[in-house]
């Protein structure tokens, strides 16, 4: 995420066959760089992102959208 995008692969099963070149889907809401991203560990299809514009932000991969946007952080 240096442009502050995340872009969101489907592996398929078995493998990769051949080089995927488009995203599944592409999440765009953070306004900075891009510097964590974590899958929840019980939750499929839940994802959070922390950038240098001080957010973090839940996603619902399944629509592909912002779920919520937690800000007010003063640091990295």
């Amino acid at each position: 995420g240096d442009d502050a995008k995340i872009r969101v692969w489907q592996i398929p099963k078995g493998g990769l066959k051949e080089t995927l070149t488009e995203p599944e889907c592409v999440l765009r809401g953070h306004t900075e760089k891009i510097y964590s991203i974590k899958f929840h560990p019980h939750a499929s299809g839940l994802l959070v992102s922390s950038s240098y514009d001080l957010t973090v932000r839940l996603w619902n991969l399944e629509k592909g959208e912002e779920v919520k946007k937690l800000s007010g952080h003063q640091d990295q």
